[in-house]
Order: C-alpha cells, then structure tokens, then sequence
C-alpha cells in the first residue's frame, strides 16, 4: 500500500519482478475502513491470494502529507476530503509535532506517523483480524499475513522500517522473531533488494537521487490493476518520476470514489498532467471474478458490481461470445473503454480541459487513452478511445456527460446539468433544479 507519487513504484524501489506484488496506490497511503477502493483489493489481496506480508509505505517529502499541512478549505473536493484524513493524524500527534520547529523536521516525522497509523488502520480491520484468527487456529507458526511500516527515503533511495507496534498496544506479532523467520515469511529479502537497487542506480547515474528529491513534474496519470503482474514502470519503460500512479482491482474509476477522484484531482490540477491513462491486462482476475455466479462478501462484492454493470452494458455483444477466454479479454476491453469515459465525465478533468481549450490549446488536455497490456506477450495495445469531439465547423470541444457515455446530447438545452460547468458561472445558464422542483 503506497503513494501515487510518481517517484515511488513499489517494484523499482523493492528491487522486485513483476508477479511478486499485489500493489494499492493512493495519494499519501492512506487506509480507511469505509473505503471500497482499498478495502475490496485488501480483502482480495488477503482471502484471494493468501499474501503474507501487507507493507504500507510513506515516502519522505510526500506531497499528499505535504498538503495536509496547509490550512484547511486550501483545496476543493474531493481532495480536500481526503486531506482531511491525513490532518486527522496531526490531530493525534498534535503535542508531539507542534513541538517540531523546523518545517523539513516535522514533515519527515508526520510522514513516519503516517505510516504508522495506516499500519494500526490495516491491522484493525475485519478481514486481517479473521485471517489472523484463522491461522491462529489452525497452528500457524506465525501470524500471517504480517503488517509492516517502510518509508522510502527520496534523497538516498533506501527504504527503512518503521515500527508500528506502540507501547500503547499489545504486540499482535513477536516482532523480534523475523530475523530468525525463514526468508517467505520475513522483510529482509525486500530491504536488500532495495540496498542493492539503489547502489545501482547511484553507479550508474550518480546524481539520481538528488534529482529525484528536487521534486517531480509527471507528464501521465496511470489508472492501473492491483495485480502484481503489471506495475506500471516496468510495462511501460518509464523511470521514477515520469508517471503518477493509482491502482486498484480491474482500474475501476468511478465519480463517487474518494481515494481516485482525490487522486485524479491532484494529478490534474496540482501537477498538471497531460496525459491519462487506463490500462487493463489480460486474465485479469478480478474481470474474472465479476463473471462467476459466486457473490463475494462485502467490500469486494460491491466493488465487482460496477464490473457487472459494464457487463449489462454490452451484454448483446458479450452473450453472443462462447469462448469463456475469448469473452473475458473482449470485457477487460470494454473496462477499459468505459472507465476512460467515466474518466472524461469527471467535472475536474472536463473543467481543466475546458481551460486547455479557452487558453488555445489545439485540442483538449489532458487527453485520455485506454490500453490494454498482454500477459502472453508483454505488449500494450491502444484501443484507440477518442478522446475528442469536434463541433459543426471542425473545432475540438470538451465532451459532455452524454458524449462521454456515448448518448446523443439531446436537443433540450435547459439540460444544461449534463456538462458539468456549474450553474451560475459564465455560461453555465440558470440553475437547472430549481426549474424542476420549483423556484426560478
């Protein structure tokens, strides 16, 4: 569980292969229990896949915690909703943090107890807890899966362990006894992958780091899939700071999602991203799952049924496929294409490319892809998602609401509501709910 930072993929820093994470990346890493978006991959990651070490990872000048810092009401939802969770540790920490005179210092020591209550927020829910009491029960030798606390150090590229375990609580764990573990059931094994990743990178460009820890400008957002097959660097050929990254099951994207749209707001409005992408892969397991009559429990369940409704979409295309391969890679394809068009639909990215356009842009940014990655031969396909529209006399416009989900717009124009430019600014016409309930 890391940040969308662009300077963090978990397999470059980890030194690991692609197949041996199961990743999350949100803004800050942040875990709530009320969170769809992270609990239905935790709950995956724990019952599916049956991980044995969870790693929540900060990282040192972290934007995201950064933020937190300024006053609040700084920023708009959704991000400033998420923000609200990273102040909520300052709050806790308040005597501790406002004792911290130098700036660089405290952000450093909010990004450790960052990382420690998301670690604390991890442990705590439901599905660790009955995992753990599972193992528990049935004579495990070690409590699995295990919680541990990293933060990345931008300035050195090494990671370091920060213990979560308060003197406050019990020990859920011996932590002590994972140097004695055998190597499947310790940290040691990623923590010298990173030492001997970092000494490489310092080898082979000395100042990397330094740069690294000046700041980063990613040109590309990467809406991605948690499977640990395909982290985004690595498929793409792209170095640390080229690409901010949200991944999640099936690269869901939905307006009512907290954890994205804080991200997609950030990524837009904040580092000025030009380009955003969706990708999917083949034998996605959670395009899979959303295919089976099984009904999962909750949160994972109400996490698939957003893949069950792009299903009821094109359910007259995909009934007629009887080849159950040929019929998941045609949905992993229509996923991708419907969650570039709930990307298109989001207010923040309409608004930004609006001003692209109004600034003289030849066409609106930032601009939306979808691709698809395959496993079988390593390659990512362009489905070619238009991402524009062009008006009567050739001139590219934003889509509206109805454009994004391929609907005619239709001709009534006091429906105004659809194209997501707010009621009361220029051009938005009058506040199209007061007609409909009364009112002027």
């Amino acid at each position: 569980i890391g940040c969308a930072d662009s300077r963090v993929p978990s397999n470059e820093i980890s030194g690991s292969e692609p197949g041996e994470i199961f990743t999350h990346r949100n803004i800050a890493n942040v875990v709530m229990q009320t969170d769809q978006n992270l609990q239905g991959g935790l709950q995956y990651a724990v019952d599916a896949l049956g991980v044995e070490h969870i790693v929540v990872c900060g990282h040192t000048k972290c934007g995201g915690v950064q933020a937190s810092l300024s006053g609040p009401k700084e920023f708009s939802p959704p991000l400033e909703g998420w923000l609200s969770h990273l102040r909520m540790v300052y709050r806790h920490h308040r005597k501790e943090l406002d004792a911290i005179e130098d700036p660089d210092a405290k952000l450093d020591r909010l990004v450790d107890l960052n990382v420690i209550e998301q670690c604390k927020n991890v442990y705590r829910t439901a599905i660790v807890q009955q995992r753990l009491a599972d193992n528990a029960a049935e004579g495990m030798p070690y409590s699995t899966p295990r919680i541990h606390g990293c933060v990345y150090d931008l300035a050195t590229g090494y990671l370091k362990r920060v213990n979560w375990v308060t003197p406050d609580m019990e020990d859920p764990y011996d932590m002590t006894a994972d140097e004695g573990q055998s190597e499947k059931y310790n940290l040691q094994k990623l923590l010298a992958n990173n030492v001997r990743w970092a000494e490489a990178k310092k080898a082979e460009q000395p100042d990397f780091f330094e740069k690294l820890g000046s700041g980063h400008n990613p040109s590309m957002m990467w809406i991605g899939c948690a499977d640990s097959r395909v982290p985004s660097n690595e498929i793409s050929g792209s170095e640390p700071g080229e690409i901010f990254t949200h991944r999640n099951i099936a690269n869901v994207v939905m307006q009512t999602d907290q954890n994205l749209q804080g991200g997609l707001q950030y990524a837009v409005d904040a580092l000025g991203v030009e380009h955003i992408v969706v990708c999917g892969h083949s034998n996605c397991g959670g395009i899979a799952a959303s295919l089976t009559p099984t009904a999962f429990s909750p949160p994972l369940e109400g996490w698939l049924h957003h893949l069950a409704n792009v299903y009821r979409l094109h359910a007259s295309e995909l009934d007629k496929i009887k080849d159950e391969k040929a019929k998941l890679r045609r949905l992993v394809e229509l996923n991708v294409l419907e969650q570039c068009n709930n990307v298109a639909a989001s207010a923040i990215v309409q608004a930004k490319q609006r001003e692209s356009l109004a600034k003289g842009a030849p066409f609106p940014v930032p601009r939306i892809h979808g691709f698809v990655y395959d496993l079988e031969n390593g390659s990512l396909e362009d489905l070619k998602w238009k991402d524009e529209i062009k008006d009567e006399v050739g001139t590219f416009k934003v889509r509206n609401d109805y454009a994004a989900m391929g609907m005619e717009d239709p001709a009534d124009k006091e429906k105004g509501m659809f194209n997501r430019k707010p009621a009361g600014m220029a051009g938005g016409g009058s506040n199209p709910l007061k007609k409909m309930f009364g009112g002027n």
